[in-house]
């Protein structure tokens, strides 16, 4: 950490011109070893590209957590271990944006995603949406947003299921410079499905973020996505002649992340 200080210091106090696109990545990851051995790693970034009225941004992140489950068995008098690692959480996501200024505060926007989450159901869901928003507020310390469109979603489940429809959307986007180093960022998003209405989604990311140096950050962020219609999947009996039962997935998932941010 010290290195990459003294080293951003010195990327600091060079003139650098301005240039029309930005990166910032995500790194986290922690590992243990010895009688517990547990891997968690998640990884994000954020390219964007700005011309005179338009943007475009593209995006990605993902988590993986790794768990080492360990049994002891008496074999004739011996203690025998049994050794196997299972994956515990994963999930990945990839998504596109392109967004053109129609006059001062209002502006079009397209946007293409794909996401996984086989814990929660999900093996495969691509989206598209087309839609208008408006800046609600453009201040020096702070900024708000809202976002109204239309999607296209298809969504394979792990049970083989797969869904097509035609939705909503609705996002909330506020950002507060609350410190030259420090900055709050809530986005809040409302996406219904026209097909069945019970399946509506919310997701809520909220993010605090402090600059160290030029390049170096930290981040804290908490995710909250619910789902009003999770997957369901039938689960074969153990029993020859017992009837299939139906699980249903939770209907909440959360995210908390304490990450070092690299700004490029």
């Amino acid at each position: 950490m010290l290195a990459a200080a003294a080293f951003a210091q010195t990327a600091q106090a060079q003139d650098e011109p301005e240039k029309a696109w930005t990166n910032v990545a995500d790194l986290s990851l922690v590992s243990t070893g010895g009688n517990s051995q547990v891997t968690t790693w998640a990884i994000s970034d954020k390219f964007v590209y700005d011309w005179s009225r338009s943007q475009l941004t593209f995006e990605g992140y993902a988590l993986k957590s790794d768990t080492r489950v360990r049994g002891v068995s008496n074999v004739a008098g011996e203690a025998v271990v049994d050794e196997n690692t299972a994956t515990t959480a994963e999930e990945y996501f990839v998504g596109g944006r392109y967004r053109y200024s129609l006059a001062s505060s209002l502006f079009t926007y397209t946007s293409g995603r794909w996401y996984r989450n086989e814990f929660s159901g999900i093996d495969n869901r691509f989206a598209a949406a087309l839609g208008l928003g408006y800046q609600i507020l453009a201040q020096e310390k702070q900024t708000f947003s809202l976002e109204v469109g239309a999607d296209w979603t298809k969504e394979e489940q792990v049970a083989s299921q797969s869904n097509t429809f035609g939705g909503v959307q609705a996002i909330f986007d506020y950002q507060y410079k609350f410190s030259e180093s420090g900055v709050f960022d809530g986005d809040l998003a409302f996406l219904e499905n026209l097909q069945d209405t019970d399946d509506l989604r919310i997701n809520l990311v909220l993010a605090l973020t402090a600059s160290m140096t030029k390049i170096f950050a930290i981040s804290l962020s908490y995710a909250v996505l619910f789902d009003n219609q999770p997957v369901q999947v039938l689960v074969p009996p153990d029993a020859p002649g017992d009837p299939d039962a139906t699980f249903t997935f939770d209907k909440t998932d959360t995210r908390f992340a304490a990450s070092l941010v690299i700004n490029l």
